[in-house]
């Protein structure tokens, strides 16, 4: 026994058993983390191969904006409570208070308002939005760095959990529809007994008071994520490259081989040996989101075609004599029926003919509710729009990156990227003038006759109504060309893809002014070449479009 103890324990010996640790460095010398036959080899293989990752920007330029947006957003709510308690009790039963304001001053005097809620609104919407970014990169399942903001709904973090996404929705229709009747034309009996009226535009204490309540549920959310989430925020920034950065971090890899496959291609397991193309795919194909907010605001611009159309058919009732000509109006005002000529409005009145009339007060409030439910399907469509204006700015940062461009920054401010990307510009401009154009299109007219009694009409001249749907429809013509538009280029698009991202950069060095460029980086190991990024243009050359990609950069 003691003889064939001894003849095992010498046998052993002799026998080489390479160590775990002399596995992997063996294996690693191949350049190939295919080849490892265990899932932890090659997962440590990874993590042993990673690129050298800076520190994250943590955006505090962008905080600190926030935090003055936030500020302003309950200025402008005390300043509402003020403003409508003031009005309705000096005012007495009527809750409107006289101006002097002509009919283009009013005009004005709203859409500077829109201006200035948009301008709030995207404010406080961006805290929102970062909350959900990174609420739910902490449930695993953060992919792109634009989500929805409202229709995204986390399951353990309650600041974006769906109730309070449908608080946030809520108060945002609130807030435009309110914008819509804070000026409003009518006249009021200054006294039951005399013949004394007040004719012209009023300010309306009620719609007032209701932006303040639209403008408190959007502030006092956003309160809500920065006090109880900015710990957990890693980056203020809104840049796709910061991002990225922050979730390799927080443990994100980058996967060899993949440096020519797009965003499509996210899925594919392992490494794929690919020719460059000089097209890239569109949006569409990144997320089916998109089309989904293409078909939303191609059925917002038929509802309104049809709504001008009814309107039309409407009118054309009201020609005095039969056999009249159908006279269509281009005036943008109120034109009566003649003889010659069809009326070009239609009116609705929340005065409703009973035993007991609602009174002046309840019309007010019952007219912003139907301006809410009228503004719900634009508010909703806008909003989307922004996942596809931001998916392409995250695209257009990222293609700043090639070789001959001037290069992708890793960090930028939140809002100057913002200010300075066209689309970005476009939805804030559309955002501003639509709900201003709806507005116009549901033009208040009342007639206060004391004792809180009077009626509280919507006049709808059809002209307008048209031009609203053709300004509607032509930014469903733009937004369709962001998402149908095909980056032209062999740089792989990512869409604002993390994990696409983060496999296309290999090298996150960047010049002084924060830049990194992306192009060719000379052949791998296996005779395969290689697209990669450095912040030296002159360690970089054109792709070449004949050649296979897959390789790893030569150490």
């Amino acid at each position: 026994m003691d003889s064939l103890r001894s003849f095992t324990s010498s046998t052993l010996t002799a026998w080489s058993f390479p160590s775990y640790d002399e596995r992997i460095n063996s294996l690693a010398d191949l350049k190939d983390p295919e080849r490892f036959r265990l899932p932890m080899e090659r997962e440590l293989y990874l993590r042993l191969h990673q690129p050298v990752l800076p520190d994250v920007d943590r955006g505090n330029s962008t905080r600190l904006s926030c935090l003055l947006g936030l500020g302003a957003a309950w200025l402008a709510i005390i300043g509402c409570l003020i403003s409508s308690i003031f009005i309705v009790i000096s005012q007495g039963g009527s809750c409107v208070y006289e101006t002097s304001l002509s009919a283009a001053g009013a005009s004005g005097a709203s859409f500077v308002i829109n201006v200035l809620l948009a301008l709030f609104n995207d404010g406080l919407g961006y805290i929102h939005t970062i909350s959900l970014r990174w609420a739910l990169f902490r449930e695993g399942r953060l992919d792109f760095n634009t989500n929805t903001r409202l229709l995204n709904s986390t399951r353990r973090h309650l600041s974006n959990w769906w109730p309070i996404n449908l608080l946030a929705l809520s108060s945002l229709i609130l807030c435009y529809a309110a914008t819509s009747q804070i000026f409003i034309k009518g006249t009021r009996d200054t006294d039951q007994t005399s013949k004394t009226t007040e004719e012209g535009f009023f300010v309306n204490g009620i719609a007032i008071f209701a932006l303040g309540l639209g403008i408190f549920g959007q502030a006092l959310i956003a309160t809500w994520c920065m006090i109880a989430d900015s710990r957990s925020i890693p980056t203020w920034s809104s840049n796709p490259l910061t991002n990225t950065l922050a979730y390799m971090h927080e443990g994100m890899l980058h996967r060899n081989g993949r440096c020519m496959l797009s965003v499509q291609d996210s899925r594919i397991g392992s490494s794929k040996a690919t020719q460059p193309s000089p097209v890239q795919h569109s949006a569409k194909a990144a997320t089916r989101s998109v089309i989904y907010v293409i078909v939303l605001v191609w059925i917002l611009a038929c509802l309104i075609f049809i709504w001008t159309l009814a309107l039309v058919i409407s009118c054309r009732s009201s020609v005095m004599h039969a056999g009249d000509a159908f006279r269509i109006s281009a005036s943008w005002t109120t034109v009566w029926a003649s003889p010659t000529q069809m009326a070009n409005d239609q009116t609705i009145s929340m005065k409703i003919q009973s035993s007991r009339p609602f009174s002046f007060v309840t019309q007010i409030i019952l007219g912003i509710l139907l301006t809410c439910a009228i503004q719900g399907t634009q508010t909703v469509s806008l909003h989307c729009i922004e996942l596809i204006v931001n998916m392409t700015r995250d695209e257009a940062v990222w293609r700043q990156a090639y070789l001959h461009f001037k290069g992708a920054k890793i960090t930028s401010h939140g809002f100057a990227a913002a200010s300075s990307s066209l689309p970005n510009l476009v939805l804030f401009s559309s955002k501003a003038i639509l709900h201003w154009l709806l507005g116009q299109c549901l033009m208040i007219s009342f007639n206060y006759s004391g004792n809180s009694q009077g009626s509280y009409d919507f006049d709808m001249i059809y002209m307008r109504v048209f031009i609203y749907a053709v300004t509607v429809t032509a930014l469903a013509i733009f937004s369709t060309f962001l998402v149908v538009r095909r980056p032209k280029g062999p740089q792989p698009a990512a869409w604002g893809h993390f994990q696409t991202l983060a496999d296309l950069i290999d090298d996150w060095s960047s010049d002084p002014a924060g830049r990194l460029w992306w192009g060719d980086k000379g052949v791998s190991y296996d005779g395969i070449r290689h697209a990669g990024t450095n912040m030296r243009t002159e360690e970089l050359g054109d792709v070449m479009m004949d050649a296979v990609y897959a390789g790893r950069v030569m150490t």
